[in-house]
């Protein structure tokens, strides 16, 4: 099993420096924004950020108070504070969380008020940090991260044909039946093992075929009038899908089969998404909204970086590939890190159509990944060691139980330690 980048060394040799967590992303506005403030092993300085930040001498704790929170003498901003004393707290040390207005102006002055702070310096902290201290101070264990970064990678799964996954698990379990007459046996024939490998080699093809869904949607998304039509009528080479400089003009999706180095894929044309005016345009946008849920990559087009703020929420759910339209209107001595066309003019699709077939291939679930990754290594072990590569499809086992029986149960005994708000 390969064991994430999200798991540290666990070692307290140094001091563990306050930290400050802004919850709230900064790109836009929101209702409430959150700003949490760690101590590390400064807790002397508790009473002093309480004082400086709220004028009050204490705070109850896991108790909401209504605090005004100052910038030396004047006033900012209201908003509610909750103080969790160490132990008892997510990461062991004692926060202080912050709600506030979540406007991005008032975030940003209370931030710096907090990382000027004379007596104690917080530092911002990096992803996974909070996470990274609960284990340093024993509230969490390496099994727990472990689940945990299972649970996040395998949110992607709604390809996976479960059937099929069943299927393996059981054929897996003979196999092991199998080996262990082998083992126990004092006669070990090369026909034997033979048969295991043409079983091991068979389930890998099962693997790779048949536990992804054969029906694989990529779907053009966007504003009205980006160009998503004329990217369709571009892929498929045929004007299928009407082009108008008018709004809204594809109410119906359209679905055209589309070929991309001998994979077969359904390419969709949507709705553009936008305020809906009748009840063709709220047809339409409920379509969309459909077969986004299907799709296995969504092709985003866009004109401009508000266009592009929309959709970057998408990003936390489905396989996103950003594509900029239009450029030919934009300084060519500009850099873009996404895709550049201007569809208007002739270009060329094969740049674009290499993105698709990388990003779908090194997008599969985590799950066929390890099963496959362990079904290669017992097939290069049975030259060796009979009972190394009994282990690993072991493990590939394991691997396919803990997807099946990862219910909601399993995930709350995960994180039955955690604290409130996390």
């Amino acid at each position: 099993m390969n064991i994430p980048n999200i798991i540290w060394s666990k070692s307290r040799n140094n001091h563990l420096q306050p930290i400050i967590n802004i919850s709230t992303n900064l790109t836009e506005n929101h209702a409430i924004g959150i700003i949490r403030l760690s101590f590390g092993d400064y807790n002397k300085y508790i009473k002093y950020v309480i004082n400086r930040l709220f004028k009050k001498e204490f705070l109850y704790p896991r108790y909401s108070t209504l605090v005004n929170i100052y910038n030396k003498n004047k006033i900012i901003d209201k908003g509610l504070v909750v103080l969790f004393p160490s132990p008892n707290s997510y990461n062991g040390e004692t926060i202080i969380e912050i709600y506030i207005h979540g406007n991005i102006k008032i975030l940003k002055k209370i931030i710096n008020i907090i990382l000027r702070l004379k007596k104690i310096k917080f530092n911002i902290s990096k992803a996974g940090e909070f996470s990274k201290r609960a284990l340093l101070n024993n509230k969490i264990n390496i099994i727990n991260i472990i689940n945990m970064y299972n649970i996040y990678k395998n949110k992607y799964i709604s390809n996976i044909r479960k059937k099929y996954l069943y299927n393996i698990k059981s054929i897996i379990n003979k196999l092991l039946i199998y080996i262990d007459g082998i083992v126990n046996s004092d006669k070990k024939e090369g026909k034997s093992i033979l048969r295991i490998k043409n079983c091991i080699k068979n389930i890998i093809i099962l693997s790779n075929k048949e536990l992804i869904k054969k029906k694989i949607f990529i779907s053009i998304i966007g504003k009205p009038n980006v160009g998503k039509s004329s990217l369709f009528n571009a892929f498929i080479k045929n004007k299928e899908s009407i082009i108008s400089s008018k709004k809204n003009t594809t109410i119906d999706t359209k679905i055209n089969t589309l070929y991309i180095k001998g994979q077969k894929l359904y390419l969709v044309d949507t709705f553009g998404i936008t305020k809906v005016k009748n009840k063709l345009e709220k047809i339409g946008l409920k379509k969309t909204l459909k077969i986004i849920k299907k799709s296995s990559l969504l092709l985003i087009l866009y004109i401009n970086n508000k266009e592009k703020t929309i959709f970057l929420k998408l990003k936390n759910k489905y396989n996103v590939l950003f594509i900029r339209n239009k450029i030919d209107k934009i300084n060519k001595k500009k850099y873009f890190k996404d895709i550049c066309l201007s569809i208007k003019y002739k270009f060329d699709l094969s740049y674009l159509k290499n993105k698709i077939s990388y990003f779908l291939k090194n997008k599969k679930p985590l799950i066929i990944k390890k099963i496959l990754n362990n079904l290669k290594k017992s097939l290069f072990y049975i030259k060796y060691d009979l009972l190394i590569s009994k282990e690993y499809l072991k493990i590939c086992n394991f691997c396919i139980l803990n997807f099946l029986y990862l219910k909601k149960k399993n995930i709350n005994q995960i994180f039955d330690k955690f604290c409130i708000g996390k």
